[in-house]
């Protein structure tokens, strides 16, 4: 049995139009995936350049940059997280400032702070920790005593 032309002509439009709607829809999902990226917190070891977290990051540790000589020793203390979020805050710190000598926080306890401290997201309150610089969610701190 043959289907008479416009009964054709019918499927062939409807299969088009499944097509269409399919394909604008895959688009827009992927858009709107790719238009809020960078807009959830992720893990600093999912970072990637390009994305809102590492670019605030970068931002503040410019200003760093000028305001401490070249060569000097910081800290970085930043706010704990999953998957070892401190390990890599400080990792993208020694990329974003390769002229100066970029630590860890220390966990010993009884650790003396010394040269500069930057708090990511994490604002310290120690003796002889006195601010420098103020951001949100950055602050430089100069250590002149213990």
């Amino acid at each position: 049995m043959r289907l008479p032309l416009p009964l054709k002509r019918w499927f062939l439009a409807l299969a088009v139009a499944w097509t269409g709607v399919g394909l604008l829809y895959e688009v827009n999902e992927r858009l709107t995936a790719y238009d809020q990226r960078g807009s959830e917190r992720t893990m600093p070891a999912l970072w990637r350049f390009g994305t809102r977290p590492p670019a605030r990051l970068a931002s503040c540790l410019a200003e760093v940059a000028r305001r401490v000589p070249v060569g000097s020793t910081l800290t970085i203390r930043s706010q704990p997280g999953p998957g070892e979020a401190e390990f890599f805050r400080w990792r993208w710190a020694s990329y974003l400032l390769p002229l100066h000598d970029v630590l860890p926080e220390d966990k010993a306890q009884g650790a003396a702070l010394r040269g500069f401290v930057v708090a990511v997201q994490r604002p310290i309150q120690e003796p002889g920790a006195v601010p420098i610089f103020e951001r949100p969610g950055c602050i430089l701190y100069r250590v002149t005593g213990p």
